[in-house]
Formats: structure tokens, C-alpha cells, sequence
């Protein structure tokens, strides 16, 4: 199970809430990438536009197609606008040791305190984005 960082840290959520916001995060460049491959995709055929009836539910392929690109939409901005509260030199090494499992870049003024510390903040921001707060 992930562990956040819990001393001295304001930005502490559920567990179930910090490790589904952290999978959606790591999920980052699957998402974008599948994104692209919907849009990119071929418009449906006659057939598949058609309304069909299934267990007495309309299913339309178009909608189904913009609710899909909607909610992967509201993920990746909310990954995108949550990067925007990190300072610029901690930004590339949190992101990377979400989505990458990269080491943080370590040096005499960033320790792993001050990285776990952004770390927190940055879950914690996608997950308010993301209305789990």
C-alpha cells in the first residue's frame, strides 16, 4: 500500500482517496496517449451511430465516445493545472517520481523532506481538482 507522508504534513488524505488520486497521476502519459488515439480515431459508421436498444438503455457510440473523452479530459488537466502549485525546480522531480518512479534529484538544498512535502501537495491539489476533497 502507498505510504504519504504524515509528519508535518497538512495535506493528508484517505487512504483509498490518496492511492486512487496517485494511480490516476501515474496514469498521466497512458491517458494523454489514449486521448489522442480517440480523437485521432475514425468517426463511427452508420451502423455503430445508430441508437440501439440494450437492456432498455439507449446507447449511443458518439456519446459514449465524448463522456469517455470528457472524464479522461478532467484527469489530465487536473494533473496539468495541479503542476502549477509546485515551485519550478521541484516540479519535473515530483512528477517524475509519481508518474516514472524516477529517485528525486538530491543535492545540499533539496532534501527528501522538501520533496515528500511537494509530493503531498501536488496529490492533495489533483485530488481537490478532481472534487475527491
Amino acid at each position: 500500500m502507498l505510504k504519504q507522508l504524515v509528519t508535518d504534513n497538512p495535506y493528508i488524505l484517505d487512504d483509498e482517496i490518496y492511492t486512487s488520486v496517485y494511480f490516476i497521476i501515474k496514469s498521466y502519459t497512458v491517458l494523454k496517449e489514449k486521448y489522442q488515439n480517440i480523437l485521432d480515431s475514425s468517426p463511427p459508421t452508420i451502423k455503430e451511430t445508430q441508437i440501439t436498444t440494450y437492456n432498455k438503455d439507449q446507447v449511443n457510440p458518439t456519446e459514449q465516445k465524448a463522456i469517455k473523452l470528457s472524464r479522461m479530459s478532467d484527469n489530465i488537466n487536473a494533473i496539468e493545472q495541479a503542476q502549477l502549485v509546485i515551485p519550478v525546480p521541484f516540479r519535473k522531480g515530483v512528477f517524475d517520481n509519481i508518474v516514472f518512479g524516477t529517485v528525486y534529484p538530491m543535492n545540499e538544498w533539496r532534501r527528501r523532506s522538501d520533496w515528500d512535502k511537494w509530493k503531498a501537495l501536488y496529490v492533495y491539489t489533483v485530488a481537490d481538482i478532481l472534487h475527491f476533497v
